[in-house]
C-alpha cells in the first residue's frame, strides 16, 4: 500500500527578508535617533539642575555680601564654594568650573560726595556709578563682570576694596549700566550702596554636544 508523501510547508522567504529589514531599520533608528535624543534629554536635565543650583548659590552669596559678611575672607570663600559641590568650583584655581563676582556699587555725586568719602572738589567720576569693592571667588579668568573691571592696581588684594583715588577719578572703576542698570526708575542715592553678585558656571561633565563650547549657566542678583 502506497502512502502519499506530504511535504512540510515552507516559510515565505520574502516575509523572512522583510522581518530582517525591519530589525535593521529599528536598530538604525535607535542608534541614530532615539539614543542621541535620550542623551540630549539627560544633558538638558543635568543643566537644568545646575541652573537651579547656580541661582541658589548666587542669591545666597549676594545676600551674605549685602548683610555685611566679609567674603574676602578664606572661610567665607570656602563656604560659597561648598554650597554646591556638584558645580565643580574651587576657591581660586584656574581649573575651577565657575566664578562668583561680587561688586559693591556707589554713586559719586557732582561734588564727589558719598557715603564712604568726605566732601571733595570736582573729580573725574562725578555723576557716575562706580565699583568701590570687587571680590572674585573661583576662576577669575573665566568670565568678566558685566559691570566692568577696575584696574587690578586699584584693588587691595586682601579686602577687595578699591582705593579712594581710584573710584573717585579712574574711569576703569565706572560701573557699566548695559548689563545691570542702576539708573531710574532704580536710582541709587549717594547715601546707599548696591551689592551685586554674578555667577558663571560651565558644565563639569561637558560631552562636546555643543559646537559653541561647554554648556554654561549664569545668574545675577542685586541687593
Amino acid at each position: 500500500m502506497n502512502i502519499p508523501c506530504r511535504n512540510k510547508p515552507r516559510g515565505n522567504p520574502l516575509k523572512s527578508r522583510e522581518q530582517g529589514s525591519a530589525l535593521i531599520e529599528f536598530t538604525l533608528c535607535c542608534g541614530f535617533f532615539l539614543l542621541p535624543l535620550l542623551l540630549g534629554v539627560l544633558l538638558v536635565g543635568q543643566n537644568l539642575l545646575r541652573a537651579m543650583e547656580v541661582t541658589q548659590v548666587c542669591r545666597d552669596a549676594a545676600h551674605m555680601f549685602a548683610s555685611g559678611a566679609d567674603l574676602s575672607q578664606t572661610s567665607y570663600k570656602n563656604l560659597v564654594v561648598n554650597l554646591a559641590p556638584a558645580l565643580g568650583m574651587s576657591r581660586t584655581s584656574a581649573s575651577s568650573h565657575g566664578v562668583v563676582i561680587l561688586s559693591e556699587i556707589a554713586r559719586i555725586d557732582d561734588t564727589c560726595a558719598g557715603t564712604v568719602i568726605p566732601m571733595k572738589p570736582k573729580c573725574g567720576n562725578a555723576g557716575y556709578y562706580v565699583v568701590v569693592r570687587r571680590i572674585v571667588i573661583g576662576n577669575s579668568g573665566m568670565q568678566a563682570s558685566v559691570l566692568g573691571t577696575p584696574s587690578s592696581a586699584l584693588i587691595e588684594p586682601a579686602t577687595g576694596n578699591v582705593t579712594q583715588n581710584g573710584y573717585l577719578s579712574d574711569s576703569s572703576t565706572q560701573a557699566s549700566t548695559s548689563g545691570v542698570s542702576f539708573a531710574p526708575p532704580i536710582d541709587l542715592p549717594t547715601t546707599q550702596h548696591a551689592y551685586v553678585a554674578e555667577m558663571y558656571v560651565t558644565s563639569p561633565t561637558a560631552t562636546g554636544w555643543s559646537t559653541a563650547g561647554p554648556p554654561s549657566v549664569s545668574a545675577k542678583f542685586i541687593f
